[in-house]
């Protein structure tokens, strides 16, 4: 089919005409056709495509279907029957006689089929054997009955071990009789409340009374017991503590390994300092090799004054400090700078009263400060450089 297309007027709906070739006026389509071929619209023209083979004529058994069209067929293919060569010809329902004619029997030996005389014959055979009776033909009238004769049989048996006795010749009036030997074992013995019989079985059990007899080991408070059935043996051991104790410890001056059983492992002298008085504060403390304190004593009684000093250089008009302090005791705050109109000093943020020359400016606290972190600050119109001096003063 040529691949034309006739433009049709379509009404004038405006300034402008449309036609089927105009793009837009109808979508490009393509369909499949069931019988084959297909139809397509390209610029709204349809057209018919033909497939490129044509089935040829004849039944079809199948049919191979793609995409809604049909893309193949295959031919039936008619079913024929060969006679074999050696079949004779049938003869009509007139002609023959009933009964009459002959059959190949098959000498194959699992063949039950014969012929005989009288005609073809299929018959089972069965017999018997080793107490095994068969009778009957295997028809329905006279079907197999298959039984097992009684039979005297004798077997032999031995015992296994010394401990053991067989008798009797395995019949019913003296059947076998397997038991225990008398007097193996601990025969008619009784240990620790077990009696045991002439055959060393355990006949009964009482729980032994007499006070001097040690039936069992238990463990209490620390001591853990653990018997081995086998051997009979227990061993005692040290249990684990509750508190998991296991660990170094320093003690007076000395490191001590304990184990999970709170014993101790391993003493080591760990603190090794110099014997002497130590102030603490206003307090002067005796210490001995160990670290241990030996003697305190209160030295405000005495009037002592121990002091602790930090300074900073300063350059412009503000100064601060910060520091740590080893002693608990008053503040002392000195100022020196190249000229001094005024000046206030805070320690710790509170203000200390403060007075000041040309050249300096100073300032005592009233309270006393514990060991710890201090920050001592001056403001006012003092001119640097200068430096800013803070006593801990300790028994003023």
């Amino acid at each position: 089919m040529e691949d034309t297309c006739v433009k049709r007027p379509l009404p004038d709906c405006g300034d402008s005409e449309q036609t089927g070739s105009d793009p837009g006026f109808c979508p490009d389509w393509d369909a499949c056709m069931p019988f084959g071929g297909r139809l397509y619209s390209r610029d709204g023209c349809v057209q018919f495509e033909a497939s490129s083979t044509a089935p040829a004529d004849g039944v079809y058994d199948r049919v191979v279907v793609q995409d809604g069209c049909i893309k193949g067929v295959a031919g039936q293919e008619v079913a024929s029957y060969q006679p074999r060569p050696c079949t004779e010809t049938p003869c009509d329902c007139n002609s023959g006689s009933v009964g009459g004619g002959s059959a190949d029997i098959s000498d194959d030996p699992a063949n039950l089929i014969t012929e005989d005389a009288s005609g073809l014959l299929a018959r089972l055979y069965a017999s018997g054997s080793g107490g095994i009776s068969v009778s009957g033909a295997g028809t329905q009238s006279s079907p197999l009955r298959i039984q097992a004769s009684a039979q005297t049989a004798r077997g032999y048996v031995q015992a296994g071990n010394t401990g053991i006795s067989v008798t009797g010749d395995g019949t019913q009036s003296s059947p076998y009789a397997v038991s225990h030997k008398a007097g193996t074992g601990p025969a008619n013995q009784t240990i620790a409340g077990m009696r045991f019989d002439e055959y060393g079985h355990l006949a009964s059990y009482e729980a032994p009374t007499s006070a001097g007899t040690v039936n069992g080991v238990v463990g209490r408070n620390g001591i853990e017991a653990a018997t081995d059935i086998a051997s009979g043996v227990v061993t005692l051991d040290l249990q684990e503590t509750v508190q998991k104790v296991k660990g170094t410890y320093r003690l007076g001056g000395y490191d001590v390994d304990v184990d999970q059983y709170g014993r101790f492992q391993l003493v080591g002298r760990a603190v090794d300092i110099a014997a002497g008085d130590r102030y603490f504060g206003a307090y002067l403390v005796g210490l001995d090799g160990l670290g241990n304190i030996t003697s305190v004593t209160d030295t405000t009684q005495d009037r002592m004054v121990v002091y602790h000093k930090a300074s900073r250089r300063f350059t412009g008009s503000e100064a601060s400090i910060t520091f740590v302090t080893a002693l608990v005791g008053n503040f002392r705050v000195t100022l020196h700078a190249a000229s001094v109109t005024s000046a206030s000093v805070s320690i710790d943020g509170t203000a200390v009263t403060t007075d000041h020359g040309t050249d300096w400016a100073e300032a005592l606290s009233g309270a006393r400060y514990a060991l710890g972190q201090h920050t001592v600050s001056v403001s006012g119109s003092f001119t640097g450089p200068g430096y800013l001096d803070v006593e801990i003063v300790t028994g003023y």
